[in-house]
């Protein structure tokens, strides 16, 4: 039996590998220079980690505000607590 590849496998491959090829010579975007496409995961990657320790520092001091604005009120440390 011979082989075949999935079309769809073939052009996903395609999809993958062509931005390597695209970026050889260096592309600047906003958030870095991009040389091939693990290096744009890379930036995006790093990106959304920072936005998520910004947004989980965020949470953290508003739950703490929470738990000090709750007065002795149980409701209202659990919800700080959460």
């Amino acid at each position: 039996m011979i082989f075949m590849i999935n079309p769809f496998i073939a052009s996903l491959a395609l999809f993958l590998l062509l931005p390597s090829v695209a970026f050889a010579q260096g592309v600047e975007t906003d958030l870095g220079t991009v040389a091939n496409f693990t290096d744009y995961v890379s930036l995006i990657w790093n990106y959304g980690a920072q936005v998520l320790l910004v947004l989980a520092a965020f949470f953290v001091v508003l739950g703490a505000f929470f738990y000090v604005a709750s007065a002795g009120n149980e409701e209202r440390i659990s919800q700080g607590g959460r």
